[in-house]
């Protein structure tokens, strides 16, 4: 993504979910900013901060080891919140995160499936932190990637988004002559019918949900 810009960034801009350990910011500093001579700046979001003790000591331990890294930006930080805050305009983290980005790279590493809840039922939601993330995203004028990690299984998914996400899949097939046949090429789905034979397979689900 950074060799294709037409002008090289002065530094990449990151939102995440990191373990107490960091092991995300070590690498992404290692293998991407200190070779290129990049900046990293970062923001993350860890409710470990808000816990117990033990991993509150981890965390700042290993982020005071990463602010000494020689590319890090002294401004970068881990939140103690949760992540679906970004969905609430009127939080702190909102706040935070809209005045650090827009974000090179947005990586929700999702330990619990970004599908598991019924669409419109709670306040804080995966659905809703992206949504804000979204919104802070639409400053950017340059390419950015949204990096997304989860469960995908039947049981990690509610039927209700499941049910949302094939009627917009099937619109696309209905609308859409090139949608339509990579869909068939790539994973057999050509017609709405299809979508309901595929996606009583673990791997059609899947397939749609991804």
């Amino acid at each position: 993504m950074l060799q294709a810009r037409p002008v090289a960034p002065a530094s990449l801009k990151y939102l995440g979910l990191p373990g107490i350990d960091l092991l995300d910011l070590r690498h992404i500093h290692k293998t991407v900013c200190a070779p290129g001579k990049l900046g990293f700046a970062f923001l993350g979001f860890n409710t470990a901060l808000g816990s117990n003790k033990e991993d509150q000591t981890e965390i700042n331990i290993s982020l005071d080891e990463v602010r000494r890294l020689p590319m890090v930006d002294e401004a970068s930080d881990v939140l103690k919140d949760d992540v679906c805050l970004l969905g609430d305009k009127s939080s702190l983290a909102f706040e935070r995160a809209r005045a650090f980005g827009p974000f090179d790279v947005v990586n929700l590493d999702l330990c619990d499936g970004f599908g598991k809840h019924q669409p419109g039922t709670m306040t804080k939601s995966h659905y809703q932190a992206l949504a804000g993330i979204l919104k802070i995203q639409l400053l950017s004028k340059t390419p950015w990637l949204l990096l997304l990690t989860t469960r995908v299984g039947h049981n990690d998914v509610h039927r209700d988004l499941l049910d949302i996400f094939a009627d917009v899949y099937g619109r696309n097939l209905d609308n859409h002559d090139a949608f339509r046949t990579l869909s068939a090429k790539a994973f057999g789905i050509g017609t709405r019918d299809d979508i309901s034979a595929k996606t009583a397979t673990e791997k059609g689900h899947a397939d749609l949900f991804l």
